[in-house]
């Protein structure tokens, strides 16, 4: 599961940089979008590269706790601080709570942290090591959570705008899956049941891998959103396996 979890993410995160090298934008989490200029263009070459170079470096397994670290900062600092964060503090506070591209921003860095604890060792640097494991569980959980209470929020959106027609009881899978991402998120935390949260949020990201956004992404092939939906679902999934092999560990 670890070896499994490690390439969704790696597949992922290159797939996500290479779009945002496409698209010129370097926007992991779908941030309000920058003026379009060199200093656009510059940095969705330069972060590309730097995502894709970490994206192999998890797959070869050299330098990988590194690569992913340093990944995990620069989508924090250049996409949810100098993005996310003015747009967040233009807002009130209710309309804040329910920014959840913002949120998935914040849970995609988190993520390279989990990937990066998963090539730590224990007994070196062990509170650093807590301590960026941690930051990683609390943005995932935090994201997850919020998702789920928007399934209940916006379920006219999530039942007829987003849920393929093909797929029967739209209302109940709408609900269903809001509960089960809300119990997810909050079962991250809990040491109990953690695991089986992780691999269960895995599971079930995945199949909207295959059930939701590749159809979704088929029916529109030159959205290039709905292709980050694809890619932003497999990597969710594999830091869920990742993080579900740490919590057995530790």
């Amino acid at each position: 599961m670890l070896h499994a979890g490690r390439i969704l993410f790696a597949i992922s995160f290159i797939a996500l940089a290479t779009q945002g090298m496409i698209m010129q934008d370097f926007n992991f989490g779908r941030p309000p979008e920058w003026p379009e200029g060199l200093a656009r263009t510059a940095l969705s070459i330069a972060g590309g590269m730097i995502v894709i170079g970490t994206g192999i470096a998890v797959v070869i397994r050299k330098r990988a706790r590194e690569a992913a670290l340093v990944t995990g900062l620069i989508i924090f600092v250049l996409v949810f601080l100098v993005r996310n964060v003015p747009d967040l503090l233009s807002k009130d506070l209710a309309s804040a709570f329910w920014s959840l591209n913002a949120f998935k921003t914040l849970a995609l860095a988190g993520g390279s942290c989990i990937v990066a604890v998963s090539f730590w060792q224990k007994d070196e640097r062990p509170k650093l090591r807590n301590w960026v494991l941690w930051l990683g569980i609390i943005t995932l959980a935090w994201f997850f959570v919020v998702c789920g209470f928007a399934h209940f929020k916006f379920i006219d959106f999530i039942r007829d705008g987003f849920i393929p027609a093909y797929i029967p009881f739209k209302t109940f899978w709408a609900y269903f899956t809001g509960i089960c991402l809300i119990a997810g998120g909050l079962g991250l935390l809990i040491r109990p049941v953690r695991n089986l949260a992780a691999v269960m949020a895995g599971i079930m990201i995945l199949g909207w891998f295959f059930l939701l956004h590749i159809p979704r992404a088929l029916a529109a092939p030159a959205d290039l959103l709905e292709w980050f939906g694809v890619f932003e679902s497999l990597g969710f999934a594999g830091i869920c396996f990742t993080l579900a092999v740490i919590f057995r560990r530790n």
